[in-house]
């Protein structure tokens, strides 16, 4: 499961991206002189993966108060 904040270990949130973006890179043949596309690619990735309703919630969803814990 992903965590809340993929920054939260810097070392292994960076990591995760190189490897990602890496695997872009092979996919599309290893192109030259791309590499920040890929890079950020990779990153739109890894948020989509932390936050995979972010993009598809409905203005219901995203106005709705977030749920309350025990003991608050």
């Amino acid at each position: 499961m992903p965590a809340s904040n993929p920054t939260s270990n810097n070392a292994q949130y960076q990591q995760r991206l190189r490897d990602r973006a890496r695997q872009l890179w092979e996919s599309d043949g290893r192109p030259t002189g791309r590499e920040a596309e890929y890079m950020e690619k990779a990153r739109e990735d890894l948020a989509i993966e932390c936050n995979p309703h972010g993009a598809t919630a409905t203005p219901e969803q995203v106005a709705a108060p977030p749920p309350r814990r025990d003991g608050e």
